[in-house]
C-alpha cells in the first residue's frame, strides 16, 4: 500500500502495564491498562478499565513480558521457588500462564479488544469531527488504514515476528485496505519523539532513556543535515527493568515481614496482591512529590477479602524509606545499564565524529517520576565529572507533556512522509541467509552438495532505511521438480567474535 494514499495512520504502543493508541484516546485517560479478565463477564471479556473492580486473581496482567520465552521460563521458575511447587503444578490465581500457547492466546484476546475499540471509535470521531467529506463517506473497511506497532528493544527478531502474527490474528489488517507493520522499536520511537521536544542542532547527539512499565530502552541518535532527520550511532539496547520492578521489590519486603510472623496465615500470592493494590500503586506514582521522600512519611496498603485468612483484611504500613529502597534497587539496574552503554558508545568506532552527548532525554511512565529524574540527574552529573566523560555539559531533559505517549508520537512522526526520520540504523544482531550449494548430475537432476551461511548484516553495521540489503540467489530447477522454494534466514543476537559458516560450526 502506498503510504501517500493512506486515509489513516494509527500507531499502537502495546505496553506492559498500559497500552497507547493514537489517535482517538479518551480525553480523561490517555492510556488504557493492559489487563484482561480471566473469565467472561455477562458473556463478554472485560479488559482495561473494565477490570478495575476485579480481584487480582481474576485478571491477567503483565502478559506482554511473557511473550519472550526466556522471560516466561524465568517467571515460571521463580514462581516454583516462591510457592514450593514444580513448574508443572497449577496454582489458582497465578498471573503466569503455564504454557506459552496460553500467553499468546491472552495477547490475542487483549489485542482483539483494542482492535474492536479502535474500529468503533475512529469512525465515530470522523463523523463528529472536522474531517474531510471524502473520508466521512467511507466505511471503516473501505478506508486505507496503516497500523504501526512498536516492539520492545529487549525482544529478539523471532519474538517480534511472533508478535506480528498475533496482531494479525487479533483482527488488525483483516480488511484488504488495511495493513500492519512493525515500526520502530520503543527506544527508537522514543528517541525520535524526544528529539522533537528539545532545541537540537546539527550534529547534536541525543541519548534517549525511555523507562516504562516492564523495560527501560536506550538509544543514541545524531541530528543531521540541518533538518529533522536522525541516524543511530550505536546499537539500541534495553533491559527488563521498569516500574514493575518496584512492585517486585515491594512484594519482597512483604514476604520478609510474613516470614518473621509465621503465625499469620496468608495465601502464597498475598505479597503480589499487595504490590498490585490500588493503594500501593497510588503511593508509587506520587513518590517524589513534595514531602513524600521524608523518612517520617507513612503509607498504608489494604488487601481485603481473603478465604481462610487470619483476619478479614490486612493493612500494611510502610514508610517512605522502604518505598525509597524499592525505587533505589530498581534505579541501580538502570544506572548500571546507562553506564555500560555510555562506555560502549565512547569506545564505539565512529568514522563521522567523536562521541559526545549533548542531550539526555528521559521519558516513559517510570521516567516521568520526579524521584527518578532527580536520581538520574545526580548520577549523570557524577559521570560528567569523570575523566574523558562523554556526558560532560550534557543537558538532562524530562519529557513533561504526555511523557507516556512518546512512543506513539515517534512512530507516527517516522511514518508521516516517504523520508524516514530515522534514516540510519545500527544493527543489534547478525543476519544471514543459508545458501544451498547445488550441482547437476548427468541425468540433469538437481543434487545438493551442501550449504553455506552467508552473513549479510553483522552487529554494529550501519543500515540505511531506504537502501535494503539484497542478495542474488541462483537456483537450478529440474523440469519435473517443484518451482517454489523457501530460503532460510539465520539470526544471531549480539556481538560475536566468530560467526559460523555452516551448521556444524553453529
Amino acid at each position: 500500500m502506498n503510504r501517500l494514499d493512506l486515509d489513516l495512520r494509527i500507531a499502537v504502543d502495546f505496553g506492559t502495564t498500559f497500552t497507547d493508541k493514537w489517535p482517538g484516546e479518551p480525553e480523561a485517560e490517555k492510556k488504557v491498562p493492559t489487563v484482561l479478565s480471566k473469565n467472561k463477564i455477562g458473556g463478554k471479556r472485560a479488559w482495561g478499565f473494565q477490570c478495575r473492580h476485579l480481584a487480582e486473581d481474576e485478571k491477567w496482567k503483565l502478559f506482554k513480558l511473557l511473550l519472550d520465552p526466556t522471560v516466561h521460563q524465568e517467571q515460571l521458575d521463580q514462581k516454583a521457588i516462591a510457592t514450593g511447587k514444580s513448574k508443572n503444578e497449577k496454582e489458582n490465581g497465578s498471573w503466569i500462564p503455564e504454557e506459552m500457547k496460553q500467553v499468546r492466546k491472552i495477547v490475542v484476546q487483549y489485542l482483539t479488544q483494542i482492535y474492536i475499540h479502535i474500529s468503533q471509535t475512529i469512525p465515530q470521531l470522523i463523523e463528529s469531527d472536522s474531517f474531510s467529506q471524502e473520508l466521512r463517506d467511507k466505511s471503516w473497511d473501505s478506508m486505507k488504514v496503516e497500523f504501526t506497532f512498536s516492539t520492545p528493544t529487549t525482544w529478539a527478531a523471532p519474538v517480534s515476528q511472533c508478535f506480528r502474527s498475533l496482531v494479525l490474528k487479533a483482527g488488525f489488517g483483516k480488511h484488504n485496505t488495511h495493513s500492519v507493520i512493525l515500526g520502530l522499536t520503543e527506544a527508537e520511537a522514543a528517541a525520535v519523539s524526544a528529539a522533537n521536544d528539545v532545541k537540537i542542532m546539527n550534529n547534536n547527539i541525543l541519548l534517549s532513556i525511555d523507562a516504562g512499565g516492564g523495560t527501560t530502552d536506550l538509544a543514541f541518535v545524531r541530528f543531521i543535515n540541518n533538518s529533522f532527520t536522525l541516524e543511530e550511532i550505536h546499537p539500541i539496547t534495553g533491559i527488563g527493568v521498569g516500574s514493575t520492578k518496584i512492585d517486585s521489590e515491594f512484594a519482597k519486603l512483604i514476604e520478609e515481614r510474613i516470614a518473621k510472623n509465621p503465625s499469620v496465615r496468608l495465601p502464597s500470592d498475598f505479597a503480589r496482591k499487595a504490590s498490585q493494590s490500588d493503594d500501593f500503586q497510588d503511593c508509587k506514582h506520587k513518590f517524589g512529590l513534595k514531602d513524600s521522600e521524608d523518612g517520617g512519611t507513612e503509607y498504608s496498603t489494604t488487601v481485603a477479602e481473603g478465604d481462610n485468612w487470619t483476619h478479614a483484611d490486612f493493612r500494611i504500613d510502610k514508610d517512605s524509606a522502604e518505598l525509597k529502597q524499592c525505587f533505589d534497587t530498581t534505579l541501580e539496574k538502570v544506572k548500571h545499564d546507562v553506564s555500560n552503554i555510555l562506555e560502549d558508545a565512547r569506545n564505539y568506532k565512529s568514522a563521522k565524529a567523536t562521541m559526545h552527548v549533548d542531550y539526555i532525554v528521559i521519558s516513559g511512565g517510570l521516567g516521568s517520576s520526579p524521584y527518578v529524574l532527580k536520581q538520574l540527574k545526580r548520577y549523570i552529573n557524577s559521570l560528567a565529572c569523570e575523566k574523558d566523560s562523554c556526558v560532560a555539559g550534557a543537558t538532562v531533559v524530562q519529557v513533561q507533556h504526555d511523557a507516556q505517549m512518546v512512543v506513539v508520537k515517534g512512530l507516527l512522526h517516522d511514518r508521516r512522509t516517504n523520508d524516514h526520520t530515522l534514516r540510519e540504523y545500527v544493527a543489534r544482531a547478525n543476519y544471514a541467509i543459508v545458501k544451498s550449494i547445488s550441482s547437476r548430475s548427468t541425468s540433469s537432476a538437481v543434487m545438493s552438495a551442501g550449504e553455506s551461511i552467508d552473513w549479510r548484516v553483522k552487529y554494529g553495521d550501519t543500515i540505511k532505511a531506504c537502501k535494503p540489503t539484497t542478495i542474488r540467489i541462483t537456483r537450478i530447477l529440474a523440469k519435473a521438480g517443484p518451482w517454489r522454494w523457501t530460503e532460510e534466514i539465520m539470526w544471531l543476537g549480539g556481538k560475536r567474535s566468530h560467526l559460523p559458516t555452516n551448521r556444524q560450526e553453529g
